[in-house]
């Protein structure tokens, strides 16, 4: 079977994307059925990858042999090795990564931002970048497949953690770290922008479940927390607009689509009236359905770093009431 498509689409035609998603999912969805399909877009015809099944897995040996630094760390203690700390406008990034436990026995492997750079006050766990950490796995030994290098982060520092499970734990490491530019300077050519974003009525439709039309009325009624989050009733609530996260990360590459791969997209902020007080339970951390949302975008285009900045995003204060002027000043 033979798909001809005759527009053209990518991260610059952001017009054409809910038009061709769904359009592949009909082609590789049509029941049980095997579709050999080739797709030829421009001219250039391209097949689809092998199913899971026709791949046979690759078996390697995983060893530290050759690398450079070593330290014993007693169980219950760790080894935190930090990176430089890189310029405005870039991130810090994880470009080599190969961690052992010679002694054999276990340990954790957590690759994350080493601190909450935006919210002082936060006690949310720091983000971590799971396709470079092993946690409760059991592991003795882990050198990072290269085709999740490099681990490109959010902040201007990445950690990668070593967590000792046994009595005695005698790691090697070759863990090397680097910096990706955003783009998002002025003098950066054709550059993205550093998106800056509200969550209801922005992204995910608010929707209220509320018939009250007043702060006063809704209190009584108990409804405020819906009243409060918009007013817009076209979608279910909660659900996310269609297209808002590839328009964001598009705005994020910028008109030279990351300049054949010289910026990295910036990872969008989000402003929230949530109270920063109530962070524990609030907080918009990787797990929540918005981050997911936008980390998929991200997938589907082959930016797997790209998503939500959940360390830096900015919230309100229970000392703004219900003023929406305060709400807007303390978020920015």
């Amino acid at each position: 079977m033979r798909l001809s498509l005759s527009f053209r689409c990518g991260p610059a035609h952001l017009a054409c994307i809910l038009l061709v998603l769904p359009l592949a999912a009909r082609v590789r969805g049509q029941g049980d059925e095997t579709l050999n399909t080739a797709i030829e877009i421009n001219g250039n015809e391209t097949s689809p990858p092998p199913l899971e099944s026709e791949t046979e897995p690759e078996v390697t040996s995983c060893n530290c042999d050759g690398c450079p630094s070593s330290d014993r760390v007693s169980l219950g203690l760790h080894k935190d090795l930090v990176s430089p700390d890189c310029p405005e406008g870039s991130v810090a990034t994880v470009t080599k990564l190969r961690t052992a436990n010679t002694r054999g026995t276990s340990y954790d492997l957590v690759t994350w931002n080493p601190g909450d750079f935006s919210q002082d006050t936060s006690i949310n766990p720091n983000y971590v970048y799971r396709q470079a950490s092993e946690i409760d796995q059991g592991t003795t030994c882990y050198e990072a497949d290269p085709d999740v290098l490099p681990v490109i982060g959010d902040q201007s520092a990445i950690e990668v953690k070593l967590n000792c499970e046994a009595v005695i734990c005698d790691f090697q490491w070759d863990v090397q770290f680097g910096c990706a530019e955003l783009g998002v300077l002025t003098s950066s050519t054709d550059g993205g922008v550093q998106v800056l974003s509200d969550v209801d009525d922005t992204i995910t439709c608010a929707s209220p479940t509320t018939t009250c039309d007043s702060i006063a009325s809704c209190t009584l009624e108990g409804t405020i927390k819906w009243y409060l989050s918009g007013i817009d009733r076209r979608l279910e609530h909660k659900e996310m607009y269609p297209g808002v996260a590839e328009l964001m990360l598009g705005l994020a590459l910028g008109p030279g689509g990351g300049n054949d791969g010289e910026y990295s997209p910036a990872k969008a902020m989000m402003l929230s009236a949530r109270p920063r007080e109530a962070q524990l339970l609030l907080a918009i951390d990787q797990d929540s359905e918005l981050n997911v949302y936008l980390e998929n975008a991200g997938d589907r285009w082959n930016y797997t770093n790209w998503g939500a900045n959940t360390d830096s995003s900015f919230y309100g204060t229970i000392f703004d009431g219900t003023s929406f002027k305060e709400f807007g000043q303390s978020k920015y």
